[in-house]
């Protein structure tokens, strides 16, 4: 049985780069955005940077991969930012275990 794990490491504000973790062979890798009671697919497929937009402020982001037949997604961020003063975003850290991926 093959295992993927992602995380998400960067800081969780409008403007930020973040960038996927993934231990593991994946196919598809996608970031996704919880908008309007819904996950939706943001940024590049298969890109592990995503510069996070003012669009998503309010959000949760996540990213999801395939492994095998089976999808996986990381753990769900808390609330995009739009932090002007640069000290008050949450900073994500792959070495977090509640950032560790999930079967889906």
């Amino acid at each position: 049985m093959s295992q993927l794990e992602l995380s998400i490491n960067g800081r969780l504000e409008v403007g930020e780069t973040l960038t996927a973790v993934v231990l593991g062979v994946s196919n598809g890798l996608q970031w996704q955005a919880f908008v309007n009671n819904a996950w939706v697919n943001v940024g590049t497929l298969n890109s592990t940077s995503f510069v996070v937009p003012s669009t998503l402020v309010g959000a949760s982001l996540r990213v999801q991969a395939s492994n095998a037949g089976q999808t996986y997604q990381s753990a769900v961020t808390g609330a995009v930012t739009l932090d002007g003063k640069k000290n008050n975003a949450p900073v994500l850290s792959g070495a977090d275990p509640s950032f560790v991926a999930t079967e889906g």
